[in-house]
């Protein structure tokens, strides 16, 4: 299954892009990044778009995102910080808001004594009331993340060195 940035996403991700272009490395420094991923045994890498300042984005600089289905595979959760802290999680199955405040649950500590700012995409089971209602009364501060902007986040560097990490362990069972 292929996937684009459609209209609203690109205009989101503008969007936050202005607001946000005044936050410095220091700024960063104070927010905990956290995602999901499947490790799969299967190359996909990451596609850089190179532009002069002044040209705007335009949609055909948008590659599709391919879904993975099949193959040696595991999901995972995670969390990282600039300091170099990392949390990861194993995940059986798919992952629901029941499933997804259950790990924060685990790492609440964790998370909470960072006092940092918390980043998240807008997978489901972060933005289903559940999981609001959890941040909430757990205090949890939340860095306001656009759909569809998986590049804006230092954590998928992580997942592409595990996932490359996956395939030289398996490499009897993966063409690399």
């Amino acid at each position: 299954m292929i996937y684009y940035a459609n209209e609203q996403n690109r205009e989101e991700r503008l969007q936050w892009a202005t607001e946000y272009q005044d936050w410095t490395v220091q700024d960063f420094k104070k927010v905990l990044f956290s995602d999901e991923s499947l490790m799969c045994c299967e190359k996909q890498g990451i596609k850089w778009i190179r532009k002069i300042k002044s040209q705007p984005f335009t949609a055909q600089m948008i590659n599709p995102i391919k879904k993975y289905k099949g193959g040696i595979q595991q999901m995972v959760w995670g969390l990282i910080e600039y300091q170099g802290g990392v949390s990861l999680e194993k995940i059986t199955g798919t992952i629901n808001s029941e499933k997804y405040v259950d790990i924060l649950s685990g790492n609440l500590e964790s998370i909470k004594k960072r006092n940092k700012l918390f980043q998240q995409d807008n997978a489901r089971c972060h933005t289903s009331n559940i999981s609001k209602q959890w941040m909430t009364s757990n205090k949890i501060r939340i860095l306001e993340w656009p759909a569809a902007s998986p590049d804006l986040s230092p954590i998928e560097n992580v997942w592409g060195y595990l996932s490359l990490r996956l395939k030289i362990q398996l490499n009897s069972y993966c063409k690399i």
